[in-house]
């Protein structure tokens, strides 16, 4: 029985080792995808190749990305790259503070 408890316990862990979820802040409108955010507080959870915007607990927009881990240095702060196409804000990239990772939009 304790075998197959440590098993549950390892299977569960390497299902989750690969989810990494950042605070961001979005200071204007900002589309990710085809989905309108509004200015506020969002969780963003990196599961693979996808973005997954999250606010108070319910996902808000998902968005393919590619993932680009090969800054020479870690980001001092979260940024997020964005370009105004037919009025709107569509995010391009975001780089992650702490981290060496930014995340592309336009893949």
């Amino acid at each position: 029985m304790k075998k197959w408890m440590l098993l549950l316990a390892v299977t569960a862990g390497m299902c989750f080792a690969g989810v990494k979820t950042y605070d961001i802040n979005l200071f204007d409108n900002a589309v990710v995808g085809a989905t309108h955010l509004k200015p506020g507080d969002y969780q963003l959870r990196v599961e693979g190749s996808q973005a997954i915007f999250l606010r108070y607990g319910k996902t808000v927009a998902q968005a393919n990305i590619k993932v680009v881990d090969n800054a020479a240095t870690k980001y001092a702060a979260t940024e997020i790259d964005s370009k105004t196409v037919n009025g709107a804000n569509q995010v391009r990239e975001i780089r992650l503070a702490g981290t060496r990772m930014a995340l592309d939009f336009q893949n």
